[in-house]
């Protein structure tokens, strides 16, 4: 669940470059003419979109499989690089000149301009075919291990998944509404000084491509540059958290101190009720954000955490057999044990006792993500790659990520294991 909410927050900068530019043109009056003007905006989204569509299309194959009217696409190889880099030249130029001409932003319909608002429809279809196309993509990772969709793993991404658009779209509704409502004045300087880290973004993600694929001359203080950033890439999120965390909470404290004065009390309402709304959307602002942090820094490492996993104990076998004492494996966890084969090769199998009957024996593999093997938690065995999770009586059935069954009996207090079994799959640690 929090890995795909994680996944979902990276686009970050998409939702707020599509709340900044579109609280620009909602304030044009060339948006609000109507008609085919205001239908350029939503043509050019609806085509950036469709671009990142077909680009995850692409990109995950399985969609057309071999008898598919469209499985030619599957051959078709798009470099996601070149890809990247063939919109971030225009988005950097356009977002340049966007910053430069266009207006502080205002609630109502008061400003006029036509270079404005081509531009910000260039980079609403810029942005929208950036962004989302990895978006797209992770719906169809939701089933990888499982058997079934009807599932409570799959459930949990999904949910993950839906969550983290739910807290993007409040992030961006609410930069957009604290733009509405801030003097313009005030308002053209914070716009400004957040436009200006969004290119500083796009410049590095452009540097850093150019830099990979060689078409920069190769520098050594132009690499340690890069480098120096990357290593701090966080600074492009957290100046962003300080331009409109710090712009919401003055504008909550202000909403405070001010008071209405006047003789006419229908204007002392209506500046009470402004005031009001001031303050609710600038603690919107400061709760949306605060949780986006709190996600991307604690939640992040709570999901990255590594499992505490013993190492396996290494076995040996006697004429052909390894025998572990179920006086030592029958206590309901998961025992791991390693054995070096004749070719020198170290396989792993695991062994957890279900019940009072039954015994749960295994490779320290599976069939979709190989050799990477499983740990504890409950009365749960979890995959250390996919995270995805089994009830300890399904081990020892083959199918999804389960552990590869492995042939085993009792006999005289022993479970045993023939060694040759072991040699059959030792390719699967190779």
């Amino acid at each position: 669940m929090l890995l795909y909410f994680l996944k979902v927050l990276e686009a970050f900068p998409f939702a707020l470059a599509l709340a900044l530019i579109g609280a620009v043109l909602t304030g044009l009056r060339e948006f609000d003419r109507g008609g085919s003007t205001r239908r350029l905006v939503f043509w050019g989204l609806a085509l950036g979109l469709l671009t990142a569509l077909v680009l995850a299309a692409l990109k995950f194959r399985a969609l057309f499989p071999a008898g598919h009217p469209l499985h030619f696409l599957s051959r078709i190889v798009v470099n996601r690089e070149f890809y990247n880099l063939a919109l971030l030249w225009p988005m950097l130029a356009t977002m340049v000149a966007f910053t430069i001409l266009c207006p502080a932003p205002r609630k109502r319909v008061s400003v006029s301009s036509r270079s404005c608002f081509y531009l910000g429809a260039a980079l609403v279809t810029l942005w929208a075919a950036f962004g989302p196309p990895d978006l797209f993509i992770y719906p169809f990772d939701f089933g990888v291990g499982l058997d079934s969709v009807f599932n409570l793993d799959y459930l949990a991404r999904v949910t993950g998944y839906c969550l983290g658009f739910v807290l993007l779209i409040v992030l961006a509704l609410a930069v957009y509404f604290q733009i509405l409502t801030t003097p313009p004045k005030l308002m053209k300087y914070f716009l400004k000084a957040s436009l200006i880290v969004l290119i500083g973004f796009i410049l590095l993600k452009t540097t850093q491509i150019m830099l990979v694929r060689g078409l920069l001359p190769r520098s050594r203080g132009l690499n340690r540059a890069v480098i120096f950033v990357l290593e701090r890439d966080n600074f492009f999120l957290y100046a962003q958290l300080v331009i409109w965390g710090g712009l919401a909470f003055w504008r909550m404290v202000s909403s405070r101190l001010v008071k209405p004065l006047g003789a006419n009390p229908a204007l002392v309402r209506k500046a009470k009720a402004d005031l009001a709304r001031q303050f609710r959307i600038g603690l919107l602002v400061i709760l949306s954000f605060a949780a986006f942090l709190a996600s991307v820094t604690a939640l992040k490492a709570y999901s990255e955490r590594g499992p505490n996993i013993a190492e396996p104990l290494t076995v040996e076998a006697k004429d052909g057999l390894i025998k572990l004492e179920i006086a030592v494996i029958g206590d309901g966890q998961l025992h791991r044990r390693q054995f070096l084969t004749k070719s020198g090769v170290m396989t792993r199998f695991i062994v957890i006792k279900k019940n009072e009957r039954a015994y749960g024996v295994g490779l320290d593999a599976c069939d979709i993500c190989g050799a990477t093997g499983y740990y504890q938690r409950g009365d749960q065995v979890i995959c250390k790659l996919c995270d995805v999770v089994m009830n300890k009586v399904t081990i020892g059935f083959p199918g999804g990520c389960n552990p590869v069954p492995l042939d085993f009996r009792i006999e005289a207090g022993f479970l045993v294991i023939e060694a040759a079994n072991l040699e059959k799959e030792q390719r699967r640690f190779q």
